[in-house]
C-alpha cells in the first residue's frame, strides 16, 4: 500500500505545484504525516481515559478537517484549478 502511495504522491505534487517546489512540499508533507502518526495514539488513548469513548476525538478530527479544507481554499486558491501549463 505504501509503495503505490509514494509511486502516485510525487507526480500528484508536481502536477499541483510545479517541479520547482516538490521536494519542499515533500519534505513537509512526510514532517506532518510523521507527527501526525506520533500524535494520534496518545491523543486516543487520552479522549479514552477521560470519555470512555472515541465520539469526542471523531468530532476533533471533522474540525481539523474543515479548517484545513477552508485554509487550502483560502490561502492557494490556484491549486484546484486545472492547469495545462505543466512545464
Amino acid at each position: 500500500f505504501y509503495g503505490g502511495f509514494f509511486f502516485f504522491f510525487h507526480p500528484a505534487l508536481a502536477d499541483m505545484f510545479t517541479a520547482r517546489y516538490l521536494s519542499t512540499i515533500h519534505g513537509r508533507a512526510l514532517i506532518v504525516w510523521a507527527f501526525a502518526g506520533i500524535s494520534s495514539s496518545p491523543l486516543l488513548t487520552l479522549c479514552i481515559e477521560l470519555t470512555g469513548t472515541y465520539i469526542p476525538m471523531l468530532y476533533l478530527y471533522v474540525i481539523l478537517m474543515l479548517v484545513n479544507v477552508y485554509l487550502l481554499t483560502k490561502l492557494n486558491k490556484g491549486a484546484f484549478e486545472y492547469r495545462t501549463d505543466l512545464s
